[in-house]
């Protein structure tokens, strides 16, 4: 079977992942260098609201976040390689989407 040419569009929609993860390293690595900017931008202007929102999304629930995410990382991880193992789908299709998620998880470690 020959293999299908991916259009442009469909490569640019697979890679914004790795596209968002390279601005964010950017924007860390930049951000070292200006410790006054982060402190006036981001610790005293976005992260109070961030901090709040999260605190009142985890007081509606009697668990923490942090474990329902690791709970449904491993669930999806482990429903994926049982459809590999069943040809339901292709590794290649698999692999890439675990490495964009993997992608879009450092991406949200680093803003959040």
């Amino acid at each position: 079977m020959p293999e299908k040419k991916l259009s442009r569009l469909r490569i640019f929609l697979i890679s914004i992942p790795f596209i968002i993860a390279a601005l964010v390293l950017a924007c860390v690595r930049l951000a070292i260098y200006y410790p006054e900017t982060v402190e006036r931008y981001y610790s005293n202007g976005m992260y109070p609201f961030i901090a709040a929102m999260f605190s009142a999304i985890s007081s509606v629930v009697p668990f923490s976040l942090y474990d329902m995410s690791w709970l449904l990382t491993i669930i999806l991880a482990l429903s994926g390689v049982v459809l590999v193992i069943f040809r339901t789908i292709r590794f290649r299709w698999f692999l890439l989407r675990m490495l964009q998620a993997i992608v879009l998880v450092y991406s949200a470690f680093y803003l959040l």
